[in-house]
């Protein structure tokens, strides 16, 4: 051993709080993973994606690798596409180790400092230090654990020892987690005494003779009581113990606690959910990492959001995952990961910094497989009314996990839709042809669909030049609905100099053209401080729903038609 070794080892064994991470998870051939390789950058990570990204497997995953049991349940079925020829290969990499597990007589030998390579990961004294844990599952379904490294050196490592490193796993079976079982999170909030044994014996014989009394041990689930109060979650009576008669071998793992007369695994859904998020976040295993699997499970949005809040104030590590948009609006970009799987191969992909706002805005937009990007509010509105007709005829976006969102410009559309695309989103583009800039930006995209109208088009351009004279009313009737008759009368003398809401009583005044382009003038006009008077998401239904009215007659072969069947088409995946 060398003296640098030596030193990282003593240095490393003054250390008593110790908080153990994921740095690192690697898997093959594990369900419908066939690659994955993750480097874990932060304390809090959510993994967000459809439901067929695999992010429940990688929780399982973690799992198998530190399953604090000698008996792994393996089936055919847990080999990726059931093919047992390929073993099952998982790696944790896990920082900040128990004291013990870094003596040289235990894993001391093992430690390595983080390498992403097969390159040479003999710590120096400066360096963190790792322990890497195989899991591997041979056809013949037998699983064997091993602390490896680099270095061709490994050993063995015991249920037991794995015990001392496992997760807390927030999922479907959480009833466990109020039952004194076998490693149950009960067990950290009791003093494990003589004394307190031979109670819960008293208790069981109680139980057997029909004379239960419960009132020794009560008080030994004060620290449980705290925890329930400190999380301001509302009990109907006093907390106490219950007896389920799960067989006729009574034991302590039929001893577990309730709210009164009414056990704790009774409770609604959302409650049991919390209280076992709660008690594994504040037992005395909280030095390692939580998972919890569709957080938002069963719980109202406060709860969800004050969740995530006591998580990010946590020191241990939390690996989650939703479908929901809470925890998109209520965590940081580096909290957030795309989870993708393609051809089998899983990657788990950063946001970049300057979603930060879209986040926010269009929370949405994460969880879907599609994402169609407008230019501005109005084309968002035109789509979303469209949307809504497609819906009625057996057809809409959430058909194909879609979702429009507004891109707030020519340029930002471009940009979010690129960044989109590297994230893993099919991604589509909606926008006039009225910019330069952006008409160029938009001719240089790559595996980005784009619907643009003809150069030199904006929406409503285009809707002037092919709607004839007599449902110009239409576009009138519009500017009223988005803002009040007084104000598009003074619009109308402004620009005909009479005031007027009848298209007819400027008809004989006026060229049919210049009827149009002064209509045109008034639908794009802007106010005092630079900004549009009529433009935004609720004029765009109105125009989408004079787009629709008209799409038999006046519009039939207009470009605008055109495009909007495609973007169905696209969105149809066909």
């Amino acid at each position: 051993m060398s003296r640098e070794f030596c030193q990282i080892l003593v240095k490393y064994s003054c250390e008593v709080i110790y908080f153990m991470y994921i740095k690192r998870i690697k898997v093959d051939n594990f369900r419908g993973i066939k690659k994955m390789d993750w480097i874990l950058e932060n304390k809090l990570l959510c993994l967000i994606g459809s439901s067929d990204s695999t992010k429940t497997t990688i929780l399982d995953a973690i799992e198998f690798a530190l399953y604090p049991y000698w008996n792994l349940n393996i089936t055919n079925t847990d080999f990726y596409e059931c093919n047992t020829e390929n073993p099952i290969l998982i790696q944790l990499t896990l920082g900040d180790l128990p004291e013990e597990f870094i003596n040289e007589n235990a894993y001391g030998l093992y430690i390595r400092k983080f390498v992403d390579d097969n390159s040479n990961d003999e710590p120096e004294e400066d360096d963190d230090i790792f322990l890497t844990i195989q899991l591997s599952i041979s056809e013949f379904f037998e699983p064997e654990w091993k602390v490896i490294t680099n270095r061709n050196m490994e050993k063995p490592i015991s249920y037991k020892d794995r015990a001392k490193l496992s997760i807390a796993r927030i999922g479907e079976n959480i009833d466990k987690d109020f039952y004194i079982g076998r490693n149950s999170i009960l067990k950290s909030y009791i003093d494990d005494t003589e004394e307190l044994n031979s109670q819960l014996f008293d208790i069981l014989q109680s139980v057997k003779r029909q004379n239960i009394d419960t009132s020794s041990i009560t008080s030994a689930f004060s620290n449980i009581k705290k925890v329930i109060d400190d999380y301001n979650i509302k009990l109907n009576s006093q907390l106490g113990l219950e007896i389920e008669m799960k067989n006729s071998d009574l034991n302590i793992s039929n001893i577990g606690i309730s709210d009164g007369l009414i056990p704790l695994n009774k409770k609604g859904t959302g409650t049991k959910r919390l209280l076992s998020s709660i008690l594994n976040l504040e037992g005395d295993n909280n030095q390692n990492c939580i998972l919890i699997d569709e957080i938002e499970h069963g719980l109202e949005p406060y709860r969800i959001a004050d969740l995530l809040y006591k998580l990010k104030k946590k020191k241990r590590q939390s690996v989650i995952t939703t479908h929901s948009p809470i925890p998109i609006t209520e965590l940081d970009y580096h909290n957030l990961f795309v989870c993708r799987s393609e051809n089998g191969e899983t990657k788990c992909l950063k946001i970049p910094e300057e979603f930060q706002g879209l986040l926010r805005k269009f929370p949405y937009a994460f969880l879907s497989r599609k994402i169609l990007i407008t230019e501005g509010a109005t084309e968002w509105g035109i789509i979303r009314k469209f949307n809504e007709i497609w819906n009625d005829e057996n057809f809409s976006l959430a058909y194909s996990s879609g979702i429009i969102v507004d891109g707030h410009g020519g340029s930002g559309t471009i940009t979010k839709a690129k960044q989109f695309k590297k994230l893993g989103y099919d991604v589509a583009i909606f926008i006039d042809g009225d910019d330069s800039t952006t008409n160029e930006q938009a001719n240089k995209l790559q595996d980005i669909k784009v619907f643009k109208l003809q150069d030199k088009y904006n929406t409503e351009k285009r809707i002037l030049e092919d709607i004839k004279f007599d449902n110009l009313k239409r576009l009138i009737d519009i500017m009223v609905q988005i803002k009040d008759e007084i104000l598009v009368e003074r619009y109308m003398e402004e620009f005909f100099g009479i005031s007027t809401l009848d298209i007819n009583d400027v008809k004989d005044s006026f060229q049919e053209k210049d009827i149009k382009d002064k209509l045109y003038n008034i639908l794009i006009k802007k106010n005092s401080k630079d900004k549009d008077i009529f433009k935004g998401t609720v004029y765009g239904k109105y125009l989408g729903e004079l787009i629709h009215d008209l799409s038999t007659t006046d519009l039939k072969n207009s470009e605008i038609i055109s495009l909007l069947n495609e973007v169905r088409i696209w969105c149809n995946g066909i």
